[in-house]
């Protein structure tokens, strides 16, 4: 679950809760298979070696358009700088709610 306050000059404090279901770790291939556009979309976090401090979050993104499986494609994980592309984990963040929010509603 995440709050968020928001706050304003002219707005009254209100508080905002957003319900996160997170799953994973996926691997770069297993990630493929995201590709239900009426549920395979919301926030992501990409996990990979760093050459400083190791396995750390190198990367939080939002698939809202595209799904989770397209997205994650879109970044080429699989190759360029990543050191060991085989250690890449992706965690995925679907929004919950009564209802899930439109993807006009999540803008």
């Amino acid at each position: 679950m995440l709050h968020i306050h928001v706050e304003g000059c002219y707005a009254a404090r209100m508080e905002l809760i957003i319900h996160i279901d997170w799953r994973g770790p996926f691997t770069l291939a297993q990630t493929q298979i995201l590709t239900d556009a009426a549920t395979d979309f919301g926030l992501y976090q990409v996990y990979a070696e760093h050459p400083v401090y190791g396995r750390c979050l190198v990367y939080l993104g939002r698939a809202r358009s595209l799904t989770f499986g397209q997205r994650v494609a879109q970044h080429r994980w699989d190759t360029g700088s990543e050191m060991d592309p085989a250690k890449v984990e992706i965690y995925v963040g679907r929004l919950k709610g009564q209802p899930i929010p439109s993807i006009d509603e999540q803008n």
